[in-house]
């Protein structure tokens, strides 16, 4: 590992820190920046999952939040698709750089306050690249896995001490944070190799889920953490893991849940995950048909958020009526000119992705990449794309500046039919020569779609 680099970063950042840290009496904490490639015209500013501020760029791709009576503690700010933390203090001057398309390794912090931050940006890139290591060690040895965890922490912990050294902010709560971000991503890797050990029916020693006993999951501080979050999702999975092998007449995708429901008991932090583990099983292609009915069922009956709860109602409604080896059901829509055309099984003639557009500009121009890259490699496809929530003259211009082909480019004529457009996740549907449904519940940007596309 190349942690000289890091480590040059991490002074840089410090220099630069030191050299810009000046006296601050002010009650107020400002946070500017400039955003190199903007993907949109603001940034905005998060805590504990609920918008704090936000702030457009100007002319510069600048921009600078003024805050009042701010409290101490982990932020994300987030801009376009992507995000990133920052942790604030009362009287904090922090100026940060970044440009979107190297997001992460881009990104500098400086003035008061910017120690803390790019120390905790760098062992977010060191847990990154370590990560990326371990799914070669999981074939080890007991032994030899848990020495290779040991030596990969003292990195960590060598460059945490070195910090500690050369900065002068002292905070407990800080520590403790950064005391996550070392250890819960180790944790995390030692839930995987058990399971992976389960897998292959390998024991381990007695003592090896020790570890869990320096975990406190209820009460931990940073509940939209990174490292949190990666350690619940393995904990969870893992342990729905284990029960499964004991007993493989029940289904995973329902443990999964189960042990969610059980086991968290931070209300948003609960709701995400359930939501996520239902659609999971819902995009599943291996999972069978009445699974992921009963699967949606459990969540509606365990989440609390009663709007992504209809969401996800409808999703079922759409697996209901456009079911995989079923006709495509006929379609009212309008054609770029403005022409009335009925999409239906008959008039196929060639296998066909339909896909529907999503809301957000953004990720409009991520839809119209991903169709190119899928037109490029499967050339023997048709790619039709609908629309049922951007305005006319917006949904005309989009398709031009994305070189999308207007002849496949198509607007819902009936906007409430819950058969079609009425869900959250932008559906995509595979269809044979003969209009005949070859997938579930898909999405084109699921990374295993084009294997769906194989037939």
């Amino acid at each position: 590992m190349k942690i000289n680099w890091f480590l040059y970063c991490f002074f840089l950042g410090l220099s630069l820190s030191l050299l810009s840290c000046k006296d601050n009496n002010s009650i107020h904490t400002y946070l500017s920046g400039q955003i190199v490639n903007p993907k949109e015209k603001n940034i905005q500013l998060f805590l504990e999952n609920k918008e704090f501020a936000k702030e457009n760029l100007n002319f510069n791709n600048k921009f600078n939040f003024k805050l009042d009576s701010l409290k101490e503690g982990l932020y994300t700010f987030k801009h376009g698709e992507e995000f990133q933390y920052i942790y604030l203090e009362p009287n904090d001057s922090i100026a940060l750089r970044l440009n979107t398309w190297d997001f992460d390794e881009s990104l500098i912090f400086s003035g008061k306050g910017a120690i803390r931050n790019n120390f905790l940006m760098n062992l977010f890139l060191i847990n990154e690249k370590q990560e990326k290591l371990f799914y070669k060690y999981y074939s080890l040895s007991e032994d030899d896995f848990l020495s290779k965890i040991d030596s990969l922490s003292n990195l960590k912990i060598l460059f945490y001490k070195q910090f500690k050294e050369n900065s002068l902010e002292k905070s407990s709560k800080f520590d403790a944070l950064i005391q996550a971000a070392i250890y819960y991503p180790i944790y995390s890797q030692k839930e995987r190799y058990a399971q992976y050990c389960n897998n292959q029916n390998k024991k381990l020693n007695a003592n090896y889920y020790d570890f869990r006993k320096e975990i406190d999951i209820p009460n931990f501080s940073f509940r939209n953490f990174y490292a949190y979050r990666n350690y619940i999702k393995n904990y969870i999975q893992n342990k729905s893991f284990q029960i499964y092998k004991k007993d493989t007449t029940k289904v995973l995708s329902l443990i999964v849940l189960n042990e969610i429901n059980t086991n968290i008991t931070d209300e948003l932090l609960k709701n995400e995950m359930l939501e996520n583990a239902a659609i999971n099983c819902v995009l599943d292609e291996k999972c069978a048909y009445t699974h992921k009915k009963n699967a949606i069922k459990l969540y509606c009956s365990k989440s609390s958020n009663k709007k992504r709860i209809s969401q996800i109602q409808n999703i079922a409604k759409n697996m209901e009526v456009l079911r995989k080896g079923t006709p495509m059901a006929s379609i009212k829509v309008l054609d770029y000119k403005g022409n009335s055309r009925t999409l239906s099984a008959k008039n196929t003639q060639q296998k066909t992705v339909i896909y529907f557009w999503p809301k957000e500009h953004n990720r409009i121009r991520y839809m119209a990449k991903r169709i190119h890259y899928l037109k490029k490699n499967h050339p023997n496809f048709r790619f039709i794309g609908i629309n049922s929530f951007v305005d006319t003259y917006n949904w005309k211009s989009l398709i031009k500046s994305t070189n999308l082909e207007q002849k496949n480019q198509f607007q819902l004529i009936d906007k409430t039919d819950n058969k079609w457009s009425n869900n959250s996740i932008p559906r995509a549907i595979v269809l044979n020569k003969n209009g005949v449904i070859q997938n579930e519940f898909s999405f084109i940007s699921q990374a295993k779609f084009e294997n769906l596309l194989k037939f």
